[in-house]
């Protein structure tokens, strides 16, 4: 794996698990909102089976960005900055190269 592509890596798995927290905890609210609107109008238990399929996908993404902080985060920061190390000890023997 490349330097570069390490370090694209270790910032997408530190960035990515907060907005996906708020965006899950949007979504459900918005979703709550729109299901409790459109119940008295429409079929109760359509409305049910529709709102626990849609808690269910997004409680799955919330626990992704649960596990998203508590395992992306420190892995993305252990590849992030093992590649700033690498990317270092790359220039530093070019540097020593060009003054030989």
């Amino acid at each position: 794996m490349t330097i570069k592509v390490k370090k694209i890596i270790g910032i997408v798995l530190m960035v990515f698990p907060i907005p996906l927290l708020i965006i899950t905890l949007v979504a459900y609210a918005i979703i709550s909102f729109i299901l409790s609107a459109v119940a008295s109008s429409g079929d109760p238990e359509v409305m049910m089976v529709f709102g626990n399929v849609v808690r269910l996908v997004l409680g799955i993404f919330g626990l992704l960005g649960m596990l998203g902080i508590f395992i992306g985060l420190p892995v993305g920061a252990v590849m992030y900055f093992s590649a700033r190390k690498q990317e270092r000890n790359v220039s530093g023997e070019d540097q020593v190269a060009s003054a030989e």
